[in-house]
């Protein structure tokens, strides 16, 4: 009998890491929000500060929340939610989305991933441009490292160049 899952980590492409991916998200397997953003979700009331404001068909201005979602993790139940919201004809921008539905739902929890873990976002920021030499520097050091005092790793964003050659550190 299969089981789902209880929560689904979505990574974009641009995003690299430095130790093991698996130790990563296993650091935030204690929490149990529905929905882990980047960032803390918050109110966006100014249309020139955030170009997405307005790409959406259901939320009025003060309904509109966002975070970055680049990492997200969702809950089974917010992407229940989020298959239900997609298929009723309501849309969004996909950082106004999730924060949004869940901000609007009452069972709805939301945690910052770079508040719970800071260590794991050194190097992680929107605007970055990180070339793959550095990020292949970053994994050679952290593999130096003795394995009983290193960190699960670090992920990395936005990383340029092509990421097929990058090898994930055990």
């Amino acid at each position: 009998h299969f089981q789902p899952p209880d929560y689904l980590w979505v990574i974009d492409w641009d995003v690299a890491w430095t130790g093991s991916l698996h130790r990563i998200l296993r650091a935030f397997d204690k929490t149990r929000a529905d929905l882990l953003t980047f960032d803390e979700v918050k109110a966006e009331r100014d249309d020139h500060s955030y170009l997405q404001q307005s790409l959406r068909n259901y939320l009025s201005d003060d309904e509109v929340r966002k975070a970055l979602i680049v990492p997200a993790r969702y809950s089974r139940r917010m992407l229940g939610a989020t298959k239900q919201l997609v298929a009723s004809g309501k849309h969004c921008f996909c950082e106004t989305r999730g924060p949004s539905l869940c901000h609007a739902s009452c069972w709805c929890t939301q945690r910052s991933m770079q508040a719970l873990r800071p260590d794991i976002f050194g190097e992680y920021h929107c605007c970055n441009d990180i070339p793959l030499e550095r990020v292949e520097e970053m994994q050679e050091a952290w593999r130096r490292n003795a394995s009983a005092s290193r960190p699960p790793g670090q992920l990395l964003h936005r990383v340029r160049g092509k990421l097929g050659r990058l090898s994930v550190g055990r």
